[in-house]
């Protein structure tokens, strides 16, 4: 059941913030095609859905005092870290489309890599730790 309920708030918060891409500010925003759009609202759900499923395998490993699998070598970081920044890309969508409800368009250009460096740290922290 708690899983349901995340995948409809996910889905609840995702839709409203890619409808949002079809209104023209003076900014001189683009709108994606149909396509486009239904794509990045599947990989920003499935994005955060990773980060909901990393926060509670973090939380089982701290009742349990476990550690993660330590990796290697520079390979093994260098290939985590990129796909940790693909699914921060993802995952910050959403909070971007959302909050240029609250702000204009401007404003969430000029803090995009804010809300990006704060989703690809909490994705580092909860894998790694």
């Amino acid at each position: 059941m708690k899983k349901i309920a995340t995948i409809l708030v996910l889905l609840i918060t995702s839709l409203p913030a890619f409808a949002d891409r079809y209104i023209e500010d003076s900014a001189g925003s683009s709108s994606g095609g149909f396509f486009n759009i239904i794509f990045g609202i599947i990989f920003s759900i499935l994005a955060l859905l990773y980060l909901v499923h990393s926060f509670s395998k973090w939380k089982d490993r701290q009742e349990k005092n476990e550690k993660p699998e330590p990796l290697n070598d520079a390979w093994d970081w260098g290939t985590h870290l990129f796909g940790y920044a693909i699914v921060a890309i993802f995952a910050c969508m959403s909070v971007l489309l959302i909050s240029r409800i609250f702000f204009d368009a401007i404003f969430v250009r000029e803090y995009w890599y804010w809300v990006f460096l704060i989703c690809f740290g909490l994705i580092t922290y909860f894998k790694r730790t």
